[in-house]
């Protein structure tokens, strides 16, 4: 293939898509060879952590010892004073990982080309521009660890996709440190929440709103949502730094709201103000839960632990932001659950939380409780009664429930009675919470009645996965038990994905997942 170039003269003044020019004098090329660059696609989907991967055609008759290839992005270049086209991989195939860098810093559409030289007369060929388009991940955090120092890994499986469909899967146990220099996190591990708020990431145009936050018993991290690289400790989420003592004990998110926990504080952050969390109220110094905004009333609702009370607060409203907070604190509005149905009084409820989540019948939470002589409750709440006086819907007796006394782990599934579950070390128990009955449990089988088998390994933590996923939907939301357990002779970590039929409660189907260390916690990321 020939290409008769005549005359080449003058200096090309303006940047185009194409690439920055840097003139290289005056030439007379004739009957040169050329190079035809084909790409097989105009544009490509790739997640960060996955590798983007093109097999260029090249056409030419100059042998292959006298290019060289180099794979670039359209973008601010180095010294950051113009967008031009910057290298980011050499080779004519190309196989990159995408990660979020000063390179590409959000999820977004890039543009990308291939960037043939010629050495030996340094002339400049180039592929037509395609798209990258840049996302982030779906999938299951885990955050596992050996008792002193915790990792988060990241699985991708079809139990874990946002719709339906089947993918391989691909496990990282340590995708954490893998992405952060081989740092682990401090501590025994707690809890772990991706804040994902995907409206807000759209309307506001930050990422901020969708920080991954692994809580253990030592603070926290705060990592960026897309690639889990390190952003901080805890206080760098707090509107006002003194404000926070560097003590977490939650962070959950309902709705359009984050609310966390630090040192006995409660914290929020709205949809309408600032990225950042600031400080609501301080009661007792010692609140135990906050629990999710509840659209119907709006109202948000936690447990203090010393006055062993339910508080109600009658926002947010988007006529309130952080803008009105002073460092002295904010909105004092709260107000004791004073209820009246008899079935126990959510101002003063004679015990402490053990469990707050939603479950049972449609729009209401469930309360495990233990009284001081050791006994347990559950209360059901019915948060979207038309007055809170209403709230108290039933009381249930678990003193009937086979090996209650050791339970450890307590989840419910959402809008189904019959999805009730507590955990010991060994076992994982199933019972049904329907209102005028008592409660009577039996250990977890499938619907042919085999009983579940964990291999006789120590149960580390059980939970429905019930994501807060922003404007997207998740298939298995409500339908999947997770339960980790742990062989401490071998040291080895398994998380059981357990499908429910949300009608009987027991399982339909299971898929087993290996290579931790001690379970803590899991909770879905995606965007």
């Amino acid at each position: 293939m020939k290409k008769n170039i005549y005359i080449l003269f003058g200096l090309l003044t303006a940047f185009v898509l194409s690439g920055c020019y840097s003139d290289k004098g005056s030439y007379d090329y004739s009957n040169l060879d050329d190079v035809a660059i084909t790409l097989p696609a105009t544009s490509y989907d790739v997640a960060v952590g996955e590798s983007l991967k093109i097999n260029p055609t090249i056409t030419t008759e100059i042998s292959e010892s006298d290019l060289t290839y180099q794979w670039e992005l359209y973008g601010a270049n180095p010294n950051g004073k113009y967008n031009c086209f910057t290298k980011f991989a050499t080779g004519k195939d190309l196989g990159y990982s995408c990660k979020i860098s000063d390179l590409m810093p959000a999820l977004k559409a890039y543009n990308i080309r291939l960037h043939i030289i010629q050495n030996s007369t340094k002339r400049d060929f180039y592929s037509d521009v395609a798209t990258l388009n840049l996302s982030g991940i779906t999938g299951l955090m885990v955050l596992h660890g050996d008792g002193s120092k915790c990792d988060i890994g990241f699985l991708r499986s079809t139990d874990f996709l946002l719709s339906t469909g089947n993918r391989d899967t691909d496990n990282q146990p340590n995708w954490y440190s893998n992405n952060n220099e081989n740092a682990k996190i401090d501590g025994v591990g707690k809890s772990i929440v991706q804040s994902l708020l995907t409206n807000q990431i759209t309307s506001y145009g930050t990422s901020s709103y969708a920080d991954v936050v692994a809580i253990t018993d030592k603070g926290a991290k705060v990592c960026n949502y897309a690639a889990l690289n390190k952003k901080g400790d805890w206080g760098c989420m707090f509107l006002i730094s003194d404000a926070c003592k560097g003590k977490p004990q939650s962070y959950l998110v309902g709705d359009q709201n984050a609310y966390a926990i630090d040192n006995g504080e409660l914290f929020v952050r709205t949809a309408s103000g600032n990225a950042l969390l600031f400080q609501v109220a301080n009661i007792s110094n010692n609140i135990a839960y906050v629990q999710a905004y509840v659209p119907r009333n709006n109202n948000a609702f936690f447990f203090d632990k010393n006055k062993r009370a339910f508080y109600a607060i009658p926002w947010p409203r988007s006529d309130m932001n952080d803008s009105q907070l002073t460092e002295e604190g904010g909105w004092n509005q709260m107000f004791e659950v004073e209820t009246l149905n008899g079935n126990f009084n959510m101002a003063d409820m004679q015990a402490s939380l053990l469990d707050l989540e939603t479950g049972g019948t449609a729009g209401h939470y469930m309360a495990v409780m233990q009284k001081d002589d050791g006994s347990k409750y559950l209360a059901e709440i019915n948060p979207t009664a038309s007055s809170t006086s209403q709230w108290d819907y039933a009381k249930y007796d678990m003193s009937s429930l086979p090996d209650i006394g050791n339970a450890k782990f307590y989840s419910f599934g959402e809008s189904a009675i019959n999805m009730c579950y507590y955990a010991t070390a060994s076992a994982v128990y199933n019972f049904a919470a329907n209102v005028g009955s008592g409660l009577s449990a039996s250990k977890l089988t499938d619907e042919s009645g085999n009983m579940i088998d964990f291999g006789g390994a120590e149960i580390t933590m059980m939970k429905v996965l019930k994501p807060v996923m922003g404007d997207k939907s998740y298939y298995n939301y409500n339908k999947i038990l997770l339960v980790g357990t742990y062989a401490g002779s071998t040291g080895t970590g398994k998380l059981y994905s357990l499908k429910i039929n949300q009608v009987t409660g027991l399982v339909t189907g299971q898929t087993i997942y290996s290579g931790f260390d001690r379970i803590y916690d899991a909770s879905m990321k995606g965007i």
